[in-house]
C-alpha cells in the first residue's frame, strides 16, 4: 500500500483538486483508493460525494476515540473510500508522530493507495502524514511565490527529517494550473526543472474553468469531462507516476 499525501504551505496549488482526480484516474484502473483530508477547511470532504450516514472523521482518530476503519465512508465512485476532514483539527495535539502511520497498518491489505490531501501549513497534520508516507507530490503552480513556496517547503521536510529521523521519499513536484501560453510561465518549469533537486514530473495539469465546476459538482474533472484539457493532464500524470 502506497501512502502519498499531496503537501505545499502555499494554498490554492491544486492539492485538493489533483487528490480528487488521482484518486478517480487511479480507482477506473481497478485500484482501491482511501482519501483522506487532513486540511480542517474540509475541502476535498465538500469536493467528492460521500455514500455514507457515518458521522466520524479523522479527529476522531486521531484524538483516540475511535479507529481508522470506524472513519471510513463510503463514496459514489467505485473503488474509492474517504475519510472527512474536522474543524477539530486545529486543536489537535500529537505526541507521537507515527499515529497515522500505525493506523493505516490496520487497512494495508484494503487499499493499493491512500492519498493524503494536507492543510497549506506545517502543523500536526501534515507532519503526521509525511511520517505516513511512502512517497510525496508535491503540487505547485508555476509562478514566482509559488516557486519561492517550494523551496521553502524543502527546507522545512529537511527539518521534519531531523525531527522525526525520517528520510523523505519525494517523488516529485506536479506542476499546476499551466498554460503553455505564458512564457514566464514556461521560464518558470525550465528554472524548477534544472534548478532542484527533486524530480519534476514531466507531465503539467493544464488551467481549466472546468475543473472549478467539477468541484462544484462534486465530481472529479476526469469523469465529468473527459475532453477537458485537465482531464488529459490527470490521466497523463498517473500514467507517468505509474511508470516512475
Amino acid at each position: 500500500m502506497e501512502v502519498i499525501p499531496l503537501i505545499n504551505q502555499k494554498g490554492g496549488v491544486g492539492k485538493t483538486t489533483s487528490v480528487i482526480n488521482i484518486a478517480a484516474v487511479l480507482a477506473a484502473l481497478s485500484y482501491r483508493v482511501l482519501i483522506i483530508d487532513m486540511d480542517m477547511q474540509g475541502n476535498l470532504s465538500h469536493g467528492i460525494k460521500e455514500k455514507s450516514n457515518n458521522a466520524h472523521n479523522i479527529f476522531d482518530v486521531l484524538s483516540g476515540q475511535i479507529s481508522l476503519e470506524q472513519a471510513i465512508h463510503r463514496t459514489y465512485l467505485p473503488n474509492i473510500h474517504i475519510i472527512p476532514s474536522s474543524f477539530n483539527l486545529a486543536t489537535l495535539e500529537i505526541k507521537d508522530f507515527s499515529l497515522l502511520k500505525q493506523h493505516l497498518e490496520n487497512v494495508h491489505d484494503r487499499y493499493h493507495y491512500v492519498l493524503i490531501d494536507c492543510p497549506p501549513s506545517l502543523g500536526a497534520p501534515m507532519i503526521l502524514s509525511i511520517v505516513a508516507s511512502t512517497k510525496i507530490i508535491i503540487p505547485s503552480q508555476c509562478e514566482y511565490f509559488a516557486v519561492k513556496g517550494l523551496v521553502n517547503l524543502l527546507n522545512l521536510l529537511k527539518r521534519v527529517e531531523r525531527q522525526v529521523g525520517k528520510q523523505m521519499n519525494i517523488a516529485g513536484v506536479l506542476p499546476t494550473m499551466f498554460d503553455p501560453r505564458s512564457r514566464i510561465m514556461r521560464d518558470i518549469l525550465q528554472k524548477l526543472k534544472q534548478g532542484l533537486d527533486i524530480h519534476v514530473f514531466e507531465t503539467c495539469i493544464p488551467r481549466s474553468t472546468r475543473v472549478v465546476d467539477s468541484n462544484s459538482y462534486g465530481q472529479p474533472i476526469v469523469l465529468m469531462d473527459t475532453n477537458c484539457p485537465a482531464s488529459q493532464g490527470y490521466l497523463l500524470f498517473v500514467k507517468e507516476f505509474l511508470n516512475t
